[in-house]
């Protein structure tokens, strides 16, 4: 693990860092070789385990930032089964 403990996949010289386990073996990463948002996040890519990616086979292009990643992943999700105050629909 690099220096502040986040961990860093990497393939063919790009380095991701972890971002969300999906429970099957594969991660949604930090694709740290393209910044975005004025380089103050980076794209989310989906890295799937039983793949083996190179130069023409990358990891699909989930979010192109981490707010987007929050939003979608985090925030619309958990209000499909539960309210602002956290009570189960």
């Amino acid at each position: 693990r690099p220096a502040g403990g986040a961990l860093v996949l990497a393939y063919n010289g790009m380095e991701t860092g972890q971002l969300s386990p999906d429970g099957f073996g594969n991660h949604y990463c930090f694709d740290t070789s393209r910044p975005t948002c004025n380089g103050k996040s980076c794209e989310i890519v989906f890295w799937q385990h039983d793949l083996e990616y190179d130069e023409k086979h990358v990891p699909e292009i989930t979010h192109i930032c981490f707010l987007d990643f929050i939003q979608e992943i985090m925030i619309n999700d958990t209000l499909k089964y539960y309210d602002y105050d956290g009570n189960e629909k």
